[in-house]
């Protein structure tokens, strides 16, 4: 959640099941061209090579290809492939969202990775969604090889106005999760929004650097920044760079045979942790009970060590809908709501209604409303808690038809999906008040479309009626803010 990942080791799986995906592309291209009686030899053809090293690099690629393959057979045999059309489709979206994101970040064909030159690509577009990936926030990342802890590497751009931005590291090659996070409150930033960075392992750290960014030793290690907006209509990710110190004015090394394979067992590597993952976490986000919001939890070690998740399924009649309560506590920089697959992709977020931002003294997307008191007020004194008197809090409606108030998230025809939800940027110490059953604990209400406004009113909510001129105008914000979202190369 900051992106879906959430819940386990969300960074290196997203890399591992867009590798997924590129091997299926290429394979369909390869039966292609051996249908179309390409002539030539075995050895011509690049194939039992009399040179090791790019006999070896064809072998790799070759088993890249197999990994791909069994990635499809253990989508196709899980759970959600059957639930609908949306999820059928929704496996083949995802494994070709690994193959484009493991061009991006493993097989590169520039100075990046292996390569020793890094840049920083887009980790998510409109066609790689991954992860439970969050549409408010631009996922840029690149990858560093620090196996000898010897590296420096100086990042800079500029923070600009986003809610949220946060740098932050994932030891791809161990699948251990996240690691050392810098905070936007914990650097120093320039009054136009620029900055610089040094990352390096803490024997390398220089005194004079401002801002640093601890690095663990590993052989692949990516780098991440996120930026998460609140007002789609205001806020603007900023550039981002990179460059190893020491690289500067030096070209880059010759094309190499062994690098390129060692990119693509990296593909590899990543394919086989994504392909059991994904169908293991739909059988794991099924232990929650249905349509029943959890209460806060740390995402640590498995995403961004500061960042608060909630995590739900749901399974709906078109006729019903579920009204998520969030109280409106002053903890974040940023908050979210966002709807996923079972395969923990987000929906066509730019053209539909599936995510919501509230929050910051009702500067975001939702709709605050008048204070209520607490539904699961009992449930609360009974944890240990206390009374949590009228709060302010947001109302936000789940469901296929459109209840005709302003915050809703459409089931986008998911007979079944998973809501997540994010609070980025928590202070260590608010943690605890918020964390478990508590006067933050959200609450999710099943009644019918027709039943919204009714029990909104009965809670003593308020809320803006909505209708067809209305939400036109809100897909009109969400298509402009997709369009401006991945200008990126």
């Amino acid at each position: 959640m900051s992106e879906p990942t959430p819940f386990v080791r969300r960074y290196s799986y997203r890399h591992s099941v867009k590798t997924l995906a590129a091997a299926l592309a290429i394979s369909a291209v390869c039966v292609a061209l051996a249908a179309s009686g390409t002539p030539g030899s075995v050895t011509a053809q690049g194939l039992g090579s009399s040179d090791e090293d790019i006999d070896a690099m064809n072998k790799a690629f070759r088993d890249y290809l197999k990994s791909i393959k069994e990635m499809q057979k253990s989508f196709l045999g899980a759970e959600a492939f059957a639930l609908d059309d949306a999820h059928a489709v929704g496996a083949y979206d995802l494994i070709t969202a690994f193959i484009h994101s493991a061009n991006r970040n493993n097989l590169t064909s520039s100075g990046s990775g292996r390569r020793g030159y890094p840049r920083f690509a887009g980790f998510d577009d409109p066609d790689t969604r991954i992860g439970v990936d969050n549409p408010d926030t631009q996922y840029m990342g690149t990858i560093v090889i620090n196996s000898d802890c010897q590296g420096v590497w100086r990042i800079w751009g500029n923070r600009t106005n986003t809610a949220d931005f946060i740098l932050t590291t994932f030891d791809t090659s161990a699948g251990a999760g996240g690691g050392p996070t810098l905070e936007d409150e914990d650097m120093v930033i320039d009054p136009d929004g620029s900055f610089e960075v040094y990352a390096s392992c803490p024997a390398l750290r220089d005194p004079a650097w401002e801002n640093w960014l601890e690095l663990i030793p590993a052989e692949t290690l990516q780098i991440a920044r996120r930026q998460s907006m609140c007002d789609w209509n205001t806020e603007a990710p900023g550039p981002i760079h990179i460059e190893r110190v020491g690289t500067e004015g030096v070209p880059s090394a010759p094309l190499s045979p062994e690098v390129m394979t060692q990119q693509i067992y990296d593909g590899i590597a990543l394919n086989e942790v994504q392909a059991p993952f994904w169908p293991a976490f739909i059988d794991t986000i099924k232990q929650i009970p249905v349509n029943t919001a959890t209460p806060w939890r740390p995402t640590g070690g498995l995403g961004i060590t500061t960042q608060l998740s909630m995590l739900m399924w749901f399974d709906l009649e078109d006729h019903e809908a579920l009204i998520i309560r969030l109280p409106d506590e002053d903890y974040a920089k940023y908050y979210g709501l966002q709807l996923s697959n079972m395969w923990g992709s987000s929906a066509d977020w730019g053209n539909r209604h599936v995510s919501m931002s509230w929050g910051l003294d009702d500067s975001c997307q939702g709709e605050l409303s008048q204070p209520t008191f607490h539904p699961a007020q009992q449930a609360i004194i009974q944890a240990g808690g206390g009374f949590c008197g009228q709060q302010d809090a947001y109302f936000i409606v789940l469901s296929k038809q459109d209840p005709g108030v302003q915050n809703w998230i459409e089931t986008a025809e998911l007979s079944q999906g998973i809501l997540a939800g994010r609070l980025q940027s928590v202070d260590p110490a608010d943690m605890p008040d918020i964390v478990g059953v508590s006067c933050a604990l959200p609450v999710a209400i099943k009644v019918p479309v027709a039943g919204v406004k009714p029990t909104l009113q009965a809670l003593g909510a308020s809320f803006t009626d909505y209708d067809e001129t209305d939400r036109a105008d809100q897909l009109r914000v969400r298509q402009l803010y997709q369009k401006n979202k991945y200008v990126f190369w």
